[in-house]
Parts: structure tokens; C-alpha cells; sequence
């Protein structure tokens, strides 16, 4: 609350208090981290991120919480530039990084995942995704991230193919992939196959009006 005010020295020192009470608590430190990150004091915000990393656990249920303290740990390396030590730096991350992902480590892939999300080079992070979702079958999520990133390149194809997977492991998404694949077909200008997939997702739900509405916007898109 104090630091949503600007009151950002004493929200430090109310979780530094907080700390000091129960180090193990890894909401103080994200709290600490963020105010840090705001006062954009990047070394000791990325202590508390990598701190917050160290305390979450790894079980499916940690992912998402993992995932945000990925992506605001790259942003204070990437923000904190040349403020931060040699060793500390985003090309020291990365290399960092893709050595222990090449060893197995799961958990620095999903950190090279955001990495390349801020910083893009050939080929990333649809490679790195890739061997992910194979090492972490299960994670519907992350293969949601790979299925963005095909779109984005329209490889709608292989899109297409890993939302059907993603349907078969996890039935409760099958009306969301459905209109996921409604709207890759309309983009790749496959509007009767658009309609279809739109259909099939209003079978899932068939008192949902928005899959209504967005059956009608498949039909209107064959009409241009």
C-alpha cells in the first residue's frame, strides 16, 4: 500500500520488517523485489527476484508463479544494463542459461523462454519452446506460448497440430482450441474450415453467446 502512494522507502522498510520475521516468505520478498524495481534499484531488485525464485517451489502448481519471477527477473537484467556487474548482464544470463538447459535443466529454459520473449535472436524462442514442450509435456501453457509464437509466423500448420494435442491431453480446453483453430483458419483464408472449427466450438458450449458471436464472424469473413 505505501508503495502504491510513492511512500517507497517505507514500504523497504516495512518489508524488510516482514523479512526479518520470516525470511522464508516468498510474497515479501516479490514485494520488496517489485518496490526495488520501481525505485529502479536494479542490483538489490534482482537479489530479491532471485531470492523470490529460490523459495518458490517447482511443482505444476508453482509454474505461473515462477513464470512472473522469470519475466521481471529478465526485465531488471535488461533494464539495469551496464548498473549491473559483468556477470550479471543479459549476454551473461543467457549464456548462463543455455549451458544448463543443454544439461537438462528445466527451469533455465523456461527463464531462456522469457529471455528471448525481450530479447528475440533467429530462431528463439520457438526452439527453445519447442524442446520445452517436450521435456514438459503437461505444461498446456507453455505449448500455448509455442502455438503464439507459429501464429506469429504463420506456420499455421504446425499451430493447428499442437492445439489438437493440447485438446487431447486436457479435454476441459477443447472449446478454446476449437476457436483458437476458427481463428488460424480464417487467417490463413481457409473460411470453410474456419466455420467448422467455429461450430465445433459451440457444440462445447452451446449457450455461450459469445460462440455465437463468433460463428457469425466466421460466416461475415467468408463474405469479404
Amino acid at each position: 500500500v505505501e508503495a502504491e502512494h510513492g511512500n517507497t522507502t517505507e514500504a523497504i522498510a516495512g518489508y524488510r520488517k516482514a523479512i526479518e520475521l520470516d525470511a522464508k516468505n516468498p510474497d515479501y520478498h516479490k514485494g520488496l523485489a517489485s518496490v526495488l524495481e520501481q525505485k529502479r534499484d536494479w542490483k538489490p531488485a534482482l537479489d530479491e527476484w532471485e531470492t523470490v525464485l529460490a523459495l518458490i517451489g517447482t511443482k505444476p502448481t508453482d509454474r505461473l508463479a515462477r513464470k512472473d519471477a522469470h519475466r521481471h527477473q529478465v526485465a531488471v537484467i535488461q533494464r539495469g544494463g551496464g548498473m549491473l556487474p559483468a556477470d550479471r548482464t543479459l549476454s551473461a544470463y543467457r549464456m548462463k542459461w543455455q549451458k544448463a538447459f543443454a544439461t537438462g535443466d528445466i527451469d533455465a529454459g523456461y527463464a531462456l523462454v522469457e529471455l528471448y520473449a525481450r530479447s528475440p535472436q533467429q530462431g528463439e524462442p520457438q526452439a527453445t519452446l519447442e524442446k520445452l514442450v517436450k521435456l514438459v509435456p503437461d505444461d498446456a501453457d507453455l505449448a500455448m506460448d509455442l502455438v503464439k509464437v507459429y501464429g506469429a509466423q504463420r506456420k499455421f500448420d504446425e499451430a493447428v497440430t499442437l492445439l489438437l494435442d493440447i485438446a487431447k491431453k486436457q479435454p476441459s480446453r477443447e472449446r478454446d482450441v476449437y476457436q483458437q483453430i476458427s481463428e488460424i483458419k480464417t487467417e490463413a483464408r481457409q473460411d470453410d474450415e474456419a466455420i467448422e472449427w467455429a461450430r465445433k466450438a459451440l457444440a462445447k458450449s452451446p449457450s455461450d453467446p459469445t460462440a455465437y458471436e463468433r460463428l457469425g464472424e466466421r460466416y461475415a469473413q467468408r463474405q469479404r
